[in-house]
């Protein structure tokens, strides 16, 4: 439980008058989701020629292809911009709207997403962190400003 706390500080403050902050500015949105490995796998059996075009940008299929095509990676990525779309005023745009998302890996399972101003807004920034087991993989956004 120490390791998981230590990873955390300076993560969230609420130095600010009780306002909940992140290293990026006040917060706009928390979201969260989980994926089953399990099911990751069954779906890309069926269908990684079809989606993983549809969900990966080019860049993130290139590095996906650099995995061997691992389920655990595309499981990261696809939780990844579902959080996303989690974090508040994101109206689904269709498995389209996935490619308008990029997921940018950054050191010890934390992450950074580049998104169309439409999802995102002017001038908000956007940071995760990737988490789970051998059975499910997750992971959380904040959009702060």
């Amino acid at each position: 439980m120490v390791a998981h706390k230590r990873n955390l500080d300076g993560l969230f403050s609420d130095k600010a008058g009780g306002i909940l902050r992140f290293p990026g500015g006040r917060v706009r949105g928390i979201g969260i989701d989980l994926v089953s490995c399990r099911r990751m796998a069954a779906f890309l059996k069926r269908h990684r020629e079809k989606f993983s075009g549809r969900l990966l940008t080019k860049s993130e299929r290139v590095l996906w292809q650099r995995k061997k095509y691992a389920v655990e990676w595309f499981a990261k990525f696809f939780a990844a911009k579902e959080a996303f779309f989690k974090t508040g005023n994101n109206a689904w745009m269709g498995v389209d709207g996935f490619r308008a998302i990029e997921i940018l890996p950054m050191r010890n399972n934390h992450f950074s997403v580049r998104a169309a101003a439409r999802f995102n807004g002017r001038g908000a920034k956007s940071y995760g962190r990737f988490f789970g087991t051998q059975k499910w993989i997750g992971a959380f956004v904040v959009i702060c400003k």
